[in-house]
């Protein structure tokens, strides 16, 4: 792997960060037995960890979870201090941690994706099931909160991938289901059928009338970009298809560690010999590359 110097000060700033962290959970807990936040004029933890340490709500209910965790469970704090488990994960298995199966719990934490993680407590600590709700949270906004199938969630963030490509920018759940709305209501919405039909009537008889016109004003004339651009022909669809199929549509290119990359999204098909120099649009010179590793193939 290359070195940096800016990676090592990256990798410095964590590792103190992480130390700090951890020195944080034992004060904590500290704080909780010796009932400090009374003292200091706060009701509760939560109180002292908003109101004096300025820590978000969601922050402050993590840091005292796993403090608590910590201290009904030792392990756990050996864990984290010895780097075996994050904070983070130690907050997904507060709720199913004992000193029984801590040796299980802290296995799983440290080699489990955070995905697998939450499935796995779900698996022994089922919660009620999700109330469906649409509950507004300002003039123009609300909360949806639904319960949805693990085949749902991975369609989703296919659609995620697929919008992230298409517009060139990152994509939310949010915007996953404007987007899945939009096509459903275009296709199967008969107003907006309807509103097509009417629209495409009015643009042709618009262009009828305006066709001498414009046929009077129009140029011929090319530009050196527009010539240079036909001297490459576009990879015909079914090629593309032909592509995609076998790539899956995920990045073929390494990544530092000699695995395959795998990205979904912002992805490009890259001529491995350049047409320039007597490539062809032929599927074997072809290859699916993420926007970065594409950038790097071409030294860019």
């Amino acid at each position: 792997m290359k070195q940096h110097p800016l990676d090592d000060q990256a990798a410095q700033i964590i590792q103190r960060y992480r130390g700090e962290e951890q020195k944080l959970i034992s004060v904590l807990q500290e704080i909780e037995a010796k009932r400090v936040f009374k003292t200091m004029g706060y009701g509760s933890m939560h109180e002292y960890c908003v109101g004096r340490l300025k820590l978000s709500d969601s922050r402050a209910y993590e840091l005292i979870n796993v403090s608590r965790t910590c201290t009904h469970v030792p392990k756990v704090k050996a864990a984290i201090e010895a780097g075996v488990v994050s904070i983070s994960a130690v907050k997904r298995i507060g709720k199913v941690i004992t000193q029984e199966n801590a040796d299980l719990w802290i296995e799983q934490a440290a080699t489990l994706r955070q995905k697998d993680l939450e499935r796995a407590v779900a698996t022994v600590n089922p919660k009620e099931a999700v109330k469906e709700m649409v509950k507004p949270v300002a003039e123009n906004r609300s909360m949806l909160v639904v319960g949805i199938s693990r085949e749902l969630e991975q369609k989703l963030e296919r659609v995620k991938e697929l919008v992230a490509q298409s517009s060139s920018k990152p994509c939310n759940l949010e915007q996953a289901l404007e987007q899945m709305a939009a096509v459903f209501l275009e296709r199967k919405d008969p107003v907006q059928r309807a509103e097509r039909i009417m629209h495409k009537k009015l643009a042709a008889e618009t262009k009828a009338k305006a066709t001498s016109l414009s046929n009077a004003h129009r140029t011929i004339q090319k530009t050196s970009s527009e010539v240079a651009r036909q001297t490459r022909a576009p990879i015909p669809a079914a090629i593309r298809h032909q592509v995609m199929l076998r790539d899956r549509g995920e990045c073929q290119g390494k990544t530092p560690q000699g695995t395959r990359c795998g990205c979904r999204q912002w992805t490009d098909i890259h001529h491995v010999r350049p047409i320039s120099i007597g490539g062809t649009n032929d599927p074997d010179n072809l290859l699916t590359l993420c926007r970065i590793h594409h950038r790097e193939v071409h030294g860019r």
